[in-house]
């Protein structure tokens, strides 16, 4: 089964939705982040319960900057151009403003970066 979970940015929210989804993690159970900062978080939040990344349960960012690289290099990740998206959609919305026909979606070429907080299933436990 899959669930989204949608979170605020309120300090105390993030704390106690923090908690509770770590309550949840076990070796079966992956965590799809939006941002590097989320991933963080969440790592730190099962961290207070004893629990790694990668090794009790699956973590991976849809996105990379920067500061993954030098805070949290070894999460899994998708790296992908940002100049590039933002100039697709730059172009996507210049071209509705002209009345052109909308485009439904572009595929943007992605680099997977295996990190260490995704289980290898190949490894004997």
């Amino acid at each position: 089964p899959c669930e989204v979970v949608e979170m605020e940015t309120d300090t105390d929210y993030l704390l106690e939705a923090g908690d509770a989804i770590a309550v949840r993690l076990a070796r079966d159970t992956a965590l799809a982040v939006v941002d590097t900062s989320l991933a963080n978080f969440l790592a730190h939040a099962a961290a207070r319960r004893g629990l790694i990344a990668g090794r009790d349960y699956g973590m991976a960012s849809c996105d990379e900057s920067p500061q993954v690289v030098a805070i949290f290099p070894w999460l899994s990740r998708l790296n992908f151009d940002r100049n590039a998206l933002g100039s697709q959609a730059a172009d996507m919305m210049l071209a509705l403003l002209r009345g052109e026909p909308q485009i439904s979606s572009i595929v943007m070429r992605d680099t997977w970066v295996p990190g260490e907080t995704l289980p290898d299933r190949n490894r004997s436990r």
